[in-house]
């Protein structure tokens, strides 16, 4: 299981400083994974809402796979 993975699940579980530690090992590839999908002025308000979802449902969260599911870098829009 790889560092992430055992990062949420024990943010699952209540740990938050485990949660601050996801967020921020992540916080730059969601906002590039933002930025590339929508309009550039707003990946900010794009990530705090992935952010804001994921952590809502992250009870639901069992670890089947890793957290990490989506390429780190996305192929370029042609």
């Amino acid at each position: 299981m790889d560092r992430l993975t055992r990062l949420l699940l024990a943010a699952r579980d209540g740990d938050r400083q485990a949660l601050e530690r996801f967020v921020a090992e992540t916080q730059a590839d969601v906002w590039r994974l933002c930025r590339y999908l929508g309009d550039p002025a707003d990946a900010d308000d794009l990530a705090q809402e992935t952010y804001e979802r994921a952590i809502g449902s992250l009870h639901r969260y069992r670890g089947d796979g890793p957290a990490r599911p989506v390429p780190r870098q996305p192929q370029r829009r042609a």
